[in-house]
């Protein structure tokens, strides 16, 4: 059977905006506020004072940032909604027996089986420990921007 997944992505465009302020503080406010991507054409409110590169790479890198198995029925019976882990992926894990909670990579996920479920068994790894727990146990934990 063939489930139906969420994927939360995030699209990243690299690029560089040239313009005048008064200081670099400045800049970085005007280039947030006033300067974005639509649908592969660039806006601006800058005015014509600013000198804007708009070099711009067409294509954005994309990174998937969270997998979630979506609940469904089948036979009449729901399905659990169930987080997908993958290889590399960094976790936060909150140890039952509060020892080793903290910050791990996935070494092991369920990424690769067919259907998903609580009960699939996650191998995470650290410098310091190693272990395997359910998905239900883990949060995803993504870089700050």
């Amino acid at each position: 059977m063939r489930r139906k997944f969420k994927l939360k992505v995030s699209y990243t465009f690299n690029g560089c905006f040239t313009l005048r302020a008064a200081s670099g503080k400045e800049a970085a406010r005007l280039v947030s506020e006033q300067c974005g991507t639509v649908l592969n054409t660039i806006r601006t409110t800058l005015g014509e004072e600013s000198e804007v590169d708009w070099l711009f790479d067409k294509h954005p890198r994309l990174a998937v940032r969270e997998v979630i198995a979506l609940p469904e029925t089948l036979d009449g019976e729901k399905l659990p909604r169930v987080q997908v882990f993958h290889p590399g992926q960094r976790v936060f894990w909150r140890d039952p027996a509060d020892e080793t909670s903290g910050y791990y990579t996935v070494c092991s996920g369920n990424d690769d089986v067919e259907e998903p479920s609580d009960d699939d068994i996650i191998r995470i790894c650290s410098s310091a420990s190693e272990a395997e727990v359910f998905p239900c146990e883990l949060r995803p934990v993504f870089k700050k921007r």
